[in-house]
């Protein structure tokens, strides 16, 4: 595990951390990206800009697996100021744990997605 998290209270550039975070996933050198910003919908944004990335919103446990399972999301964003710390660990164990629904209509689904902002090769 590669912990991007920022060690102080100076101030962070949310593209910055979501570039390095992502860039993991994307040389392959991590398989999946969990990503923190206050509301989440900033480090979903940056990390749509990222080509071979799938991020979701991911507040609750449901929205973790689904993203996984149905849209092979390959990144979360978790929002630090809605998101109980109780219940951050539940919401990245189901994340962590989901596999994708690897059947004709959800790789379809992806292909679709993946060509609109295609991996790098």
């Amino acid at each position: 595990m590669d912990d991007f998290e920022t060690w102080d209270e100076s101030s962070v550039d949310l593209p910055d951390i979501t570039a390095a975070t992502c860039g993991r996933v994307v040389d392959r050198a991590a398989d999946r990206a969990i990503l923190v910003c206050g509301t989440g919908a900033g480090a979903t944004m940056a990390a749509h800009r990222i080509p071979g990335i799938r991020c979701a919103l991911a507040n609750e446990t449901y929205s973790a697996r689904q993203a996984v399972e149905h849209d092979d999301a390959n990144a979360i964003a978790v929002g630090a100021w809605l998101v109980g710390k109780a219940f951050v660990p539940l919401i990245t164990d189901e994340f962590l744990a989901a596999q994708f629904d690897d059947d004709d209509a959800t790789r379809r689904r992806v292909e679709k997605l993946d060509a609109m902002n295609p991996p790098r090769e």
